[in-house]
């Protein structure tokens, strides 16, 4: 197993095995030139991913399964898109989106309008954006009320 050494801001100098190397065609939307990915994941049950950048040290984005919050959400696949990442079926696809952390972690949000559809047999992933969608970049995972307000406990 070829290992390679890449120097990332937020988790200094990690070993990347380049079987877990992810290739993003077109890369992720605004950042083009970035194609090549890995996971750094703590904890394999834990919904939240971070997705780090092969190339550039200091882009990471954090990926959600989207149906840990949001159990009805729906991704049509796109023929194109089908065939950029080899599917032979459906269900070798797993869709991920990227969620916003901001200081109140009450106001997390994720980007259900542009999953990241993977095939992590082959190693492929494509962001795509979802046309004619009711989905929108903002959702927050967070349940809110009618005032559009967190509804937790220490409200």
């Amino acid at each position: 197993m070829n290992i390679i050494k890449v120097k990332t801001r937020r988790f200094g100098e990690i070993e990347v095995a380049k079987d877990k190397i992810i290739n993003v065609k077109g890369g992720i939307l605004g950042f083009p030139d970035a194609t090549e990915f890995t996971f750094i994941e703590k904890d394999r049950k834990d919904p939240f991913k971070w997705f780090q950048s092969i190339q550039f040290n200091d882009l990471a984005f954090i990926l959600l399964d989207p149906f840990f919050f949001f159990p009805d959400y729906k991704v049509d696949i796109p023929d194109d898109v089908a065939e950029d990442l080899q599917l032979e079926t459906i269900e070798q696809v797993i869709a991920l989106v990227i969620v916003v952390v901001p200081k109140n972690l009450l106001d997390i949000t994720a980007n259900l309008l542009a999953p990241v559809l993977l095939n992590p047999y082959k190693k492929l992933a494509r962001q795509v954006i979802l046309m004619n969608s009711q989905y929108s970049t903002k959702h927050y995972i967070v349940p809110r009320d009618e005032d559009n307000k967190q509804t937790s406990k220490g409200k």
